[in-house]
């Protein structure tokens, strides 16, 4: 009986965190945008130069770019695409 009760909570406790993760994810999704790369450009520039539009630090910024557009190494290219994260509205 004890244990019936441990896994009940326990799926209940597993389903909650499915759900507000799910809500987590789809509310990120909804605040990116599209930028192209500039000739001199760096993640770090891109981050000043919109800092008005994202609420992260720089580190943040970089780190969460990196991340997202699966970047492996610093150097951008010119007409390259990225994600940044936005603001929500």
């Amino acid at each position: 009986m004890k244990n019936g009760i441990l896994h009940i909570l326990f799926f209940i406790m597993v389903a909650g965190l499915m759900v507000f993760s799910a809500a987590d994810l789809s509310a990120e999704e909804n605040h990116y945008q599209t930028v192209t790369v500039q000739e001199g450009e760096s993640l770090w520039s891109i981050s000043e130069k919109l800092q008005h539009k994202h609420s992260l630090e720089a580190r943040e910024f970089i780190s969460w770019v990196e991340k997202k557009n699966n970047l492996h190494t610093a150097k951008l290219v010119p007409g390259q695409k990225l994600i940044i994260p936005v603001k929500s509205s």
